[in-house]
């Protein structure tokens, strides 16, 4: 943005603030099956980089069960760390809220809405297509903001 220190250019400044304040960025949530502890430590930075707001940690089918007992959960102050790091790359101050979940279908059937309204976040499961589904996937310029016509931000989750 310009230097904008003149009088006559009052109309310009309130343009160019309401300009800003329209298209303020997505809120962007991120479901994530727990991947190996080396992994997690390396994709943490980047995921905040990103500007990911929550991050939910979550088990899998496939996900053993003694990842949750790794160092980064041990101390949560190196998962922060690890967070604040992307954030000094890219910029950002706000450092993403960070839920862990060890149990996926409870999460799924209890927190989900909660922390999600599904009114209000557009959902979203970046999946293959499976077996049976006759409809092409979607792609992500035809997802459905939900409340789209108020001056909320759109909101987004997608599980990975």
């Amino acid at each position: 943005l310009g230097d904008m220190s003149s009088d006559d250019n009052t109309d310009d400044q309130s343009k160019t603030s309401a300009s800003s304040e329209s298209q303020q960025s997505p809120c962007v949530s991120l479901i994530l099956a727990l991947p190996r502890p080396l992994q997690l430590g390396r994709m943490l930075p980047m995921i905040s980089q990103m500007g990911v707001d929550h991050l939910v940690l979550t088990a899998a089918k496939k996900v053993p069960k003694d990842y949750f007992g790794s160092h980064l959960f041990r101390r949560p102050e190196e998962l922060r760390r690890l967070l604040i790091e992307g954030l000094c790359q890219c910029g950002d101050v706000k450092v993403p809220k960070v839920t862990v979940a060890k149990r996926l279908k409870p999460f799924l059937e209890d927190e989900l809405d909660m922390l999600f309204p599904p009114d209000e976040v557009a959902r979203v499961i970046a999946h293959p297509q499976r077996v049976g589904q006759v409809d092409p996937p979607m792609r992500m310029r035809e997802i459905h903001f939900p409340g789209r016509d108020s001056k909320a931000n759109p909101s987004i989750v997608i599980a990975v």
